[in-house]
C-alpha cells in the first residue's frame, strides 16, 4: 500500500512516521472524525508494537534457545500468557521437548 501512495503522504523521522490517508468527507460526517482517528492511531499503534514485540522474542531465542517465557515476558514488558499469544500467533516458533530440558526452534 505504501509503494502506491504519494511520497508526501507519508512523514518519516527516527522514532515515528505519519501516514496521511485520503478520506471521504462525507463518511467522516456520519461516524464522526476523532473515531477515526482514535481507531486508526490505535490500530497502527498495536500493530507496530506486535512487531517489536516478535522481534525482541525472536532476537531473544536466537540468543539463548533456552530463554522463559517469563524471561520473554520481562523483557517486552508484558504478560506470560501474552508473549505466547504473540509466538502462537508467529506460527514459524516452536518449543520442542520437555518443559526442563526442551528449546526454542524459529523455521525461517
Amino acid at each position: 500500500v505504501l509503494g502506491t501512495m504519494k511520497q508526501e503522504s507519508c512523514d518519516f523521522s527516527h522514532e515515528r512516521f505519519n501516514i496521511n490517508i485520503p478520506y471521504n468527507k462525507k463518511v467522516l460526517e456520519v461516524i464522526g472524525n476523532e473515531n477515526v482517528h482514535q481507531n486508526v492511531h490505535q490500530n497502527v499503534h498495536q500493530n507496530v508494537h506486535q512487531k517489536s514485540d516478535v522481534e525482541i522474542i525472536t532476537s531473544l531465542i536466537k540468543n539463548d534457545n533456552k530463554v522463559t517465557l517469563k524471561e520473554m515476558a520481562i523483557s517486552i514488558n508484558k504478560s506470560v500468557k501474552t508473549v505466547q499469544r504473540i509466538i502462537n500467533e508467529c506460527g514459524n516458533i516452536k518449543y520442542v521437548g520437555s518443559s526442563k530440558s526442551g528449546h526454542w526452534e524459529i523455521d525461517d
